[in-house]
């Protein structure tokens, strides 16, 4: 089931505290995150957030990479980003696109620099 979180950013409906949320390091390096937002049928951009990393991976499969965090800050980073919804342990279509093991390897490459050596 699908929540917006509180728009103060309290917790309600016995909403997480924590939330797991597919996010990678910026390719290239550097200490930012890329939060994986998504579209809703409808067009609406979504920050699809997880109560637990077993959850994740049951909608977004084994090879998604993940940020913990507050839903409070995740809520708040989607405001400044102009993502006004955050859905909690929301489903994904099955077409949807997921990470598989060759995406996460040329992610390190990119981060690393080079293929198979530690960055």
């Amino acid at each position: 089931m699908a929540y917006d979180a509180p728009a103060g950013g309290g917790l309600a409906g016995g909403l997480p505290e924590f939330v797991f949320a597919p996010a990678h390091p910026l390719a290239g390096g550097g200490s930012d995150l890329v939060f994986e937002v998504r579209e809703l049928a409808d067009g609406t951009a979504v920050l699809p957030v997880y109560s637990s990393t077993g959850r994740l991976v049951a909608q977004l499969g084994p090879d998604q990479p993940w940020a913990l965090l507050t839903l409070r800050a995740a809520r708040e980073f989607m405001a400044t980003a102009g993502v006004g919804l955050v859905a909690v342990d929301p489903g994904v279509a099955p077409g949807a696109p997921r990470w598989r093991p060759d995406d996460l390897a040329k992610l390190a490459d990119t981060i690393s620099g080079r293929a198979g050596e530690e960055p």
